[in-house]
C-alpha cells in the first residue's frame, strides 16, 4: 500500500481527544503540503540515486520512503499527544524540520563517493549503506510524524484530512516528474523543502503562532531553488564504477569536463568535451580500422548507457571508417534504402545510414533533450547530420511508435538500443529490462518492413545478449507461421565482442549470402550464423534446434509478461554466480540482495523496535497470526500490484516516466476515495470487505489478462490525452477497492484496544518494505502477469483473515 495510505490511517479510530473541533481550511492546506513534499521527495529521489548509481536503486528509495512512513506511525503510538493542539505543533515542528533537513541529508549523501559495488556488492558495505539509507528516512520520517499527527488531532473526521492528504500526494507526484527538466538536480530538493516550510507555517498559523523558523526556511529554500537552477555549485555525482572518473572533469585523472549537462524526466543528460580514441558505438568495427582515431564526445544518460557524438567537418575520407562497422553489413543487402533507425543517441546510426547511400531516414529518439543537444546544441559539431533533407527526427518511444506507425522501411536498424526499458528509462524504477526485445516486439519490428526489408539489430555476445536475441526474433517468426532458420544470419565483431543479427520475413536468397560472406571476408566479421549452412555454433544451436539453455545463459525469448532482462544466468545457478567474481550480469541481484538487507535492518530498529515497546499492549496471542497475516498480505500485495501496474501500462502510454507518474496519481486518488467509502459502509453497519476484495481480484484477473493487452494494443493509435485518461480509468477502478481493506482493518482492529492500531501499521509497514525490493525478484523470476496473480491471492488470504481479527 502506498505511504499516504499509511499515514491517514495512522491512528483514526481511537477516541477523540477532549475539546476536538473539526479542522479548518488552514490546517487541511497544511496537511495537503506536507504530502504534497513528501512524494515529491520520493520522486525526485528516485532521479537522483539513478544518476548516483543505477536505476535499480529507485525501489531502495520507495523502501525508506515507507520505512518512514511505517516508523512514524508507531513511534507516535510510543508518545501520543495529549490535545490536538500538541499535536498540530508537532505537526508544524515536524514540517520545519523536514524543511531544514531535506538538502543537507541528500547532500551528505552525494559526498559518499565510493563505487555502488562497494556498497551493494557484497554485505561488506552493509555499514556504510544503513548510514546512506538513514540519511534518506530522515526525511519521510519527519514528514510521516508531521502528517500523522494531523489525523491524530482530528480522528473523528479522517475523510477530510485523507481526501487533502491524497490531493497534496496526487499533486506531488506528477509535479516532480514534469518538473525534473526545468528544476533538476539540487533545486528539486528545494523545491520539496519550500513545500513543507509552507505546511510548518500553516500549522502554526492554525495554533495562532506566527511560524517565524518557517518563514524563514521557506525563503531560505526558494532563494536556494533560484540560485541551484541556475548555477550548480554541487553536482549529484556518479558512481565510479559507472563513468564517475570520466564524468569528473578534472578532478580526476582521465576525467573529461563537462560543458553540456541537463535534466529531464529520463535522466540527467552529460555531454563530455572532446577527446581522440577509437570510433565508440554501439556496435562492432573491423580490425582493419584499428588504428583508427577520430575526435569524438562521449553522452550518457544518468552516468551510463553512452552514446557517442562523431566530430564531421566534411574533410574527404574522415567517415571511411563507417562502412567498417557491424551496423553497416545490412546495406550490402539494400542499396539506396528508407530507414528506420530507433534510438537516435548520438546520432551514429543515422551516420551510417546516410554514409551507405540512404534515401530516407527516420529516427526515433525517446529523450527530448538527447535529441535537442544533437540536433541544436551539438549540431555543427556532427556536421548538422539531423538537419539533413533525408533524415526526419521523431520524439517518441521506439516501441510504441512502432506499434502505431504504418508506414513500412527497407531496414529497421537497432544498435544496442535501450529505448524502452520498463521504469529504468524513467529512472522511477529501475529494474534493468526492456521492452524493446521481446516477441511482440520483435513482431512490430517485422511488419514494419517492406517487401524483402531486413531487421538488423546489434548486442553484445559475451554477456549471451545477442544470443538471447536470436531466441527471440525465432520466436517472432514462429508465432507469423514463419520458418526461423532461413530467416536469420548473425555477424560477429571480433574487437568489442557485439553480433548484429539480420532478420527477414522472406528466407535469404543465396546472392544475398554470397553478399554478406564477401562483407565479412573484407572486414573479418564471421558470420557466426549462416542461414544457408548448418554449423554446430551457439546460435545454430538457438535458431535451429531452440536451445533455450547454454554455458549457464537463460535463453528463453522474452515477452512482454516477461521481458528482456538484462541477466542471462537461470535461477538455479545464480547462487554460485553470485559467489563468484561480479559481473554485469549478477551485479543487480548482489545489489538487491545487499540493499534488501539493509532495509529489513531499519525496518526492525525504527518499526520493530516500538512494536516490542508496545508488546504488552498489543494484541492477544489468539489474534495476533491473524492480524499480523492480514497486514502482510496487504501491503505486499498493494506493492506487487503497484509495480505491475506501472510496467503493464509503459508501452501503452510511450513513456515510463508517464507510466509512473500516471499510476501513481491514480492509486493515490482512488484509494482514498475507497477509503472514505469504507468508512461510511462501516458506519452504516455494512461489511464492505467481501465486496471489495471480490472486486480488487476480479481486476487483478483482467489486468492479467489477454484481453486487457489486446484492448491496450487496440486503442495505441488513440491520443495520448485518451491513452492517459484511459490508464488512470483503469487504475482507478481497481484503486477504489484497494483503499478499502487497509483502514477497515485498522477499524476492526482499534474496537479492541487503541495500541492494536499500531501493530497492524508497523507490519503492514515492514511488509512494504520488503515488497518494494521483493517485486523486482519476483518480476525477474515469474514476469509480470503472474504478480497480478499473486496479488489476488494474497487479497484472498487477507479476506479469509480479516474475520479472524
Amino acid at each position: 500500500m502506498t505511504g499516504s495510505e499509511q499515514r491517514a490511517a495512522v491512528d483514526p479510530y481511537r477516541e477523540a481527544p477532549r475539546g476536538e473541533s473539526a479542522p479548518t481550511g488552514v490546517i487541511l492546506a497544511a496537511v495537503a503540503a506536507a504530502s504534497f513534499a513528501a512524494m515529491y521527495l520520493e520522486v525526485s529521489l528516485m532521479k537522483l540515486v539513478s544518476v548516483m548509481y543505477y536505476s535499480i536503486f529507485v525501489y531502495a528509495v520507495i523502501g525508506v520512503a515507507l520505512l518512514g512512513y511505517g516508523a512514524a506511525g508507531t513511534l507516535l503510538a510510543l508518545a501520543p499527544a495529549s490535545s490536538p493542539t500538541t499535536a498540530l505543533r508537532r505537526m508544524a515542528r515536524c514540517c520545519v524540520a523536514f524543511s531544514a533537513a531535506a538538502l543537507p541529508t541528500f547532500l551528505a549523501v552525494n559526498a559518499i563517493d565510493v563505487p555502488a559495488a562497494q556498497l551493494f556488492g557484497s554485505l561488506r558495505g552493509l555499514p556504510l549503506l544503513l548510514v546512506i539509507y538513514g540519511l534518506l528516512t530522515a526525511p519521510f520520517l519527519l514528514l510521516g510524524l508531521a502528517i500523522a499527527s494531523a489525523f491524530a488531532a482530528f480522528p473523528t473526521t479522517v475523510n477530510r484530512l485523507y481526501f487533502a492528504d491524497l490531493i497534496g500526494a496526487g499533486a506531488g507526484s506528477a509535479l516532480a516528474v514534469a518538473s525534473v527538466r526545468w528544476l533538476g538536480g539540487l533545486a528539486l530538493l528545494t523545491a520539496a523543502g519550500f513545500v513543507g516550510a509552507i505546511g510548518g507555517l500553516l500549522a502554526f498559523r492554525a495554533v495562532g503562532r506566527r511560524g517565524g523558523w518557517a518563514l524563514a526556511l521557506a525563503g531560505a529554500n526558494l532563494g536556494l531553488l533560484v540560485v541551484l537552477v541556475g548555477w550548480r555549485p554541487v553536482e549529484v555525482h556518479v558512481a565510479p564504477d559507472k563513468h564517475g572518473p570520466i564524468l569528473a572533469g578534472a578532478a580526476k585523472p582521465g576525467g573529461l569536463a563537462i560543458p553540456f549537462s541537463r535534466w529531464s524526466a529520463f535522466g540527467r543528460i552529460d555531454v563530455t568535451e572532446p577527446f581522440r580514441s577509437i570510433p565508440l558505438f554501439g556496435g562492432d568495427i573491423s580490425p582493419r580500422f584499428g588504428d583508427v582515431r577520430i575526435e569524438q564526445r562521449m553522452l550518457t544518460v544518468d552516468g551510463a548507457a553512452p552514446a557517442f557524438l562523431y566530430r564531421v567537418d566534411g574533410s574527404p575520407h574522415e567517415l571511411d571508417f563507417l562502412a567498417g562497422t557491424s551496423q553497416s553489413a545490412v546495406y550490402r543487402l539494400r542499396p539506396r534504402p528508407r530507414v528506420l533507425v530507433i534510438g537516435v543517441g548520438g546520432a551514429t546510426d543515422v551516420l551510417i545510414a546516410l554514409h551507405e547511400g540512404a534515401t530516407q531516414v527516420r529516427g526515433v529518439e525517446l529523450n527530448a533533450v538527447t535529441a535537442e543537444a544533437v540536433r541544436d546544441v551539438f549540431g555543427p559539431y556532427v556536421g548538422n547530420v539531423l538537419r539533413d533533407p533525408r533524415v526526419e527526427l521523431v520524439v517518441a518511444e521506439g516501441r510504441n511508435f512502432v506499434a502505431r506507425d504504418r508506414d513500412t522501411y527497407d531496414i529497421v536498424q537497432l544498435s544496442g538500443v535501450d529505448t524502452g526499458v520498463g521504469l529504468g528509462a524513467s529512472g522511477l524504477g529501475t529494474m534493468p529490462e526492456s521492452y524493446i526485445y521481446t516477441v511482440e516486439a520483435m513482431t512490430d519490428f517485422l511488419h514494419r518492413l517492406a517487401p524483402d526489408g531486413v531487421l538488423s539489430i546489434t548486442r553484445d555476445i559475451r554477456f549471451g545478449w545477442a544470443q538471447r536475441l536470436c531466441a527471440v526474433t525465432r520466436a517472432a517468426l514462429l508465432g507469423e507461421g514463419l520458418e526461423p532458420a532461413p530467416r536469420i544470419a548473425v555477424l560477429e565483431g571480433r574487437v568489442w565482442g557485439w553480433a548484429t543479427v539480420l532478420v527477414k520475413r522472406e528466407p535469404f536468397t543465396a546472392e544475398e549470402v554470397d553478399r554478406l560472406r564477401d562483407f565479412a571476408s573484407r572486414y573479418d566479421f564471421p558470420l557466426a550464423y549462416d542461414p544457408l549452412v548448418p554449423t554446430t555454433g551457439i546460435f545454430d544451436r538457438v535458431i535451429r534446434a531452440g536451445v533455450e539453455r547454454e554455458d549457464n545463459m537463460d535463453l528463453r525469448p522474452s515477452t512482454d509478461d516477461w521481458p528482456f532482462f538484462f541477466l542471462n544466468i537461470p535461477w538455479t545457478r545464480l547462487l554460485p554466480a553470485l559467489r563468484g567474481q561480479p559481473s554485469p550480469l549478477t551485479n543487480p541481484i548482489a545489489f538487491l540482495v545487499v540493499s534488501l538487507v539493509g532495509l529489513v535492518v531499519l525496518a526492525v530498529t525504527l518499526i520493530g523496535w516500538p512494536l516490542w515497546r508496545l508488546r504488552r499492549r498489543g494484541p492477544s496471542d489468539a489474534r495476533l497470526g491473524a492480524m499480523i497475516g492480514y497486514f502482510v498480505a496487504l501491503g505486499t500485495g498493494f506493492m506487487l500490484v503497484e509495480v505491475a501496474l506501472m510496467q503493464r501500462f509503459t508501452v501503452f502510454l510511450g513513456n515510463p516516466a508517464l507510466a509512473v507518474a500516471t499510476v501513481l496519481t491514480a492509486l493515490l486518488v482512488s484509494s482514498g476515495l475507497g477509503s472514505h467509502a469504507a468508512r461510511g459502509a462501516q458506519a452504516s453497519g455494512r461489511d464492505p470487505l467481501p465486496v471489495a476484495i471480490g472486486w480488487i481480484i476480479a481486476m487483478l484477473f483482467f489486468f492479467a489478462s489477454p484481453l486487457l493487452r489486446a484492448l491496450l494494443r487496440d486503442l495505441l493509435w488513440t491520443p495520448l490525452p485518451v491513452r492517459l485518461a484511459i490508464a488512470a480509468a483503469l487504475v482507478g477502478l481497481a484503486g477504489f477497492a484497494m483503499g478499502m481493506p487497509f483502514p477497515t482493518g485498522l477499524a476492526r482492529v482499534a474496537k479492541r484496544a487503541t495500541p492494536f492500531v499500531a501493530w497492524g501499521w508497523g507490519v503492514n509497514g515492514v511488509a512494504s518494505v520488503v515488497a518494494s525490493l521483493g517485486s523486482y525478484l519476483l518480476g525477474m523470476v515469474v514476469g509480470y502477469t503472474p504478480m497480478f496473480y499473486v496479488g489476488a491471492a494474497l487479497y484472498g488470504g487477507a479476506l479469509a483473515l480479516s474475520r479472524r481479527l
